[in-house]
């Protein structure tokens, strides 16, 4: 018996080869629209952002939570710069650091504010750390995907864009990938893991600080305030606006060489943000500090000296923090 004959005698319903090979063509494309969708449901870590992404929600949803007055949300630049025990003892608010990666954009941190705020509606402080260059970045509509509602997706990025990335089926190759490398090469998952004792992603051992990482000839180049950031920046300030927030946007820090390197070029980009921001409050203040101060990135502070920006970001904002 052949499998036409086979469904046939199944389903009693007489199929032509041509509605036969259509049935398997709609069933196909089903099942591979099916599958990644599945699998962007299971939620595996398959990436660092993945994983400081669970670190960050695990916070807000647990118990204590309801005890936070000051929250730290961004990108790693702050990640690496602010600890939040020492915040906590200088500001007299608890303070917890959400931060996730600069690949997660102004929608990341908005994201993260408004899970923040639906768990804890206390919260007097939101300081908000990007790196210099996020402004040029084109917008995450993962973020969007991954930390705001579904009424609110479609608002921000459209049905379109949703069912893509849910029937992506580049997801089926990612998964493989990583439960070859993890349970065949046996190497860990994601490659970037979580340094409990510093609340962050671990740095990698090539550091400015060690000078195994050098910064050459190296500048940051013009970054003009992208029509992506601009909207997201709007739809951040909303979300300040709408919970009445005390929302305070600082750049976060870099390495001095950087600075040297690139004279006159910062102060355009900033005074763009600056002219863009209403409702926010913004410090254009740039913390810059010696390689061997600075980690594994030309935005990270060395885990050694994250207490030393810690006092320096206080500082800055202590006469705006709510107590």
């Amino acid at each position: 018996m052949n499998l036409v004959n086979f469904c046939i005698s199944i389903f009693s319903i007489p199929l032509k080869p041509k509605k036969y090979l259509k049935f398997l063509l709609l069933s196909g494309i089903l099942f591979g629209m099916a599958i990644p969708a599945i699998l962007n449901i299971l939620d595996l870590p398959l990436t660092g952002n993945d994983i400081i992404r669970n670190y960050q929600l695990n916070k807000i949803h647990s118990n204590n939570f309801k005890d936070i007055e000051t929250i730290i949300v961004g990108d790693s630049s702050g990640g690496n710069a602010i600890n939040k025990k020492i915040f906590t003892k200088l500001s007299g608010t608890k303070t917890e650091n959400l931060t996730l990666t600069g690949s997660w954009g102004l929608y990341g941190s908005n994201g993260i504010i408004k899970k923040a705020i639906s768990k804890n509606k206390n919260i007097k402080n939101i300081v908000i750390i990007q790196t210099l260059d996020i402004w040029s970045r084109k917008k995450s509509a993962e973020s969007v995907l991954e930390l705001y509602s579904l009424k609110e997706a479609i608002n921000e990025i459209g049905s379109t864009s949703i069912i893509g990335y849910y029937t992506n089926p580049k997801e089926i190759g990612w998964v493989i990938k990583y439960f070859i490398k993890k349970y065949i090469l046996e190497k860990p998952q994601p490659e970037r893991q979580i340094d409990l004792q510093h609340d962050y992603i671990l740095q990698s051992e090539a550091k400015y600080s060690n000078n195994l990482k050098t910064t050459k000839s190296k500048r940051i180049g013009r970054i003009k305030l992208s029509t992506d950031k601009k909207y997201e920046l709007s739809s951040l300030e909303e979300t300040c606006k709408k919970y009445s927030l005390n929302c305070i946007l600082v750049n976060g820090p870099i390495h001095s060489q950087f600075i040297n390197n690139s004279k006159g070029i910062i102060e355009i980009n900033l005074s763009e943000v600056r002219n863009q921001i209403k409702f926010i409050k913004y410090y254009d203040k740039i913390f810059s500090y010696p390689g061997r101060k600075i980690g594994d990135s030309v935005d990270h502070m060395d885990v050694e000296f994250k207490d030393e920006s810690t006092i320096d970001y206080y500082n800055l904002l202590k006469n705006d923090l709510l107590r």
